[in-house]
């Protein structure tokens, strides 16, 4: 599925983006221009975060600039497959700016912190003698999707960009937490069933469990949860592989014994199935409990007041977070802001092989991603 809303290009700068998309999807799928990365260390308040800067190895001019925010992952910016597809986006003949958000690396469901990180960064590439000084764009991976699109509600740093890119976001949080519960998600009455990755609900649980009230004493259930999400972060190996199995039961011994059906709801063995009632009202409950705590886990109210340039992309297989949160997305943000939509079956987050190299041979899905990064590198 691809929507394009805003008007194409004149035919040369058309002709300029798309052989830069060229470039990136090269550089993706066998990488052969050299990149240079740069450690930079950036000033968030009282406290100092590393950051990457990448650059092409022709250091003879001043590029254009990405800032790129990674998801909820143990790697941050060293997570392998961001670090494959920040070097593509150098290669297209961009600086990019990978700023370490140290609370995500620890899986602190944090988003307050975007804000100020983004201004931060923002300030180094101000200061930086290889940027060009013009608008920057700004991409969203998984839940730094939703927290970059609200980021621009600021004006201050809306008035930096030139647009902003959510990759894999979701849009609603309830939403997202029941299909990461029960599998189950629709769209416009059309229900779907998809086996979930359970990473999320980890992540989720494991931050907010305890604030649940009949769960405030749920905080070994809530350690183990999130000692499993790092433990799959770390390993990279899919989060309902058997292989974790023993692992879960490890965890599950050091749990009191009246909370075990607790821990099994959210991380059952490969031999075990959910009862999908009990897990969809976990959700709710979850969702009420933790949107409380931190109204910014769920972007919905926020998206209408987005002040930048949208693209929008998501995995049409994706199985951590489903591409009907991008549909939803298109119905929330100010339509004059929506510049390009897509849905692609060449991207997911869960790692099931390298899909851009094991697909690009199906024409329809490659012309429809060359397009959609021609619009999104023609905005820097």
């Amino acid at each position: 599925m691809h929507l394009a809303l805003s008007a194409s290009p004149n035919l040369g700068f058309m002709a300029m983006s798309t052989t830069r998309a060229l470039k990136a999807i090269r550089g993706w799928v066998a990488p052969t221009t050299r990149v240079e990365v740069e450690e930079l260390l950036l000033q968030r308040g009282d406290l100092e975060f590393p950051a990457s800067f990448l650059t092409p190895v022709t250091r003879n001019k001043k590029f254009p600039t990405w800032i790129v925010l990674h998801g909820l992952t143990p790697t941050g910016r060293f997570h392998p497959t961001l670090e494959q597809f920040t070097r593509a986006l150098a290669s297209s003949g961009a600086t990019v700016l990978i700023p370490e958000i140290p609370e995500w690396t620890r899986l602190e469901l944090k988003p307050e912190v975007t804000i100020p990180t983004i201004r931060a960064t923002l300030k180094a590439i101000e200061e930086h003698p290889l940027t060009n000084q013009g608008l920057c764009g700004l991409i969203g991976f998984s839940f730094g999707a939703p927290q970059a699109l609200i980021a621009t509600t600021k004006p201050d740093i809306a008035n930096r960009l030139a647009g902003v890119v959510s990759w894999g976001g979701y849009s609603d949080m309830e939403r997202i937490l029941q299909f990461q519960m029960t599998g189950q998600h629709e769209w416009q009455g059309e229900e779907y069933q998809f086996n979930p990755d359970p990473y999320g609900r980890w992540i989720i649980a494991g931050n907010y469990l305890p604030f649940v009230p009949e769960y405030r004493d749920a905080q070994d259930v809530a350690d183990a949860l999130i000692h499993l999400a790092i433990e799959a972060g770390n390993r990279r190996i899919p989060s309902w592989s058997p292989s974790y199995d023993t692992l879960l039961t490890e965890l599950a011994a050091d749990i009191s014994p009246d909370r075990k059906g607790l821990f099994e709801l959210f991380a059952p063995r490969s031999d075990q199935e959910i009862d999908t009632e009990k897990a969809s009202r976990m959700a709710t409950r979850l969702t009420e409990s933790a949107t409380k705590v931190t109204p910014l886990l769920n972007p919905a109210p926020y998206l209408s007041e987005v002040l930048s340039d949208v693209h929008l992309f998501h995995g049409r297989t994706d199985a951590l977070i489903p591409y009907t949160e991008t549909l939803l997305a298109n119905t929330l943000l100010p339509r004059d802001k929506i510049a390009n939509s897509t849905i692609t079956g060449l991207f997911e987050h869960s790692e099931r092989g390298n899909r851009l190299t094991s697909v690009f041979h199906e024409i329809g899905e490659a012309a429809t991603l060359i397009r959609a990064l021609s619009r999104v590198l023609s905005i820097v």
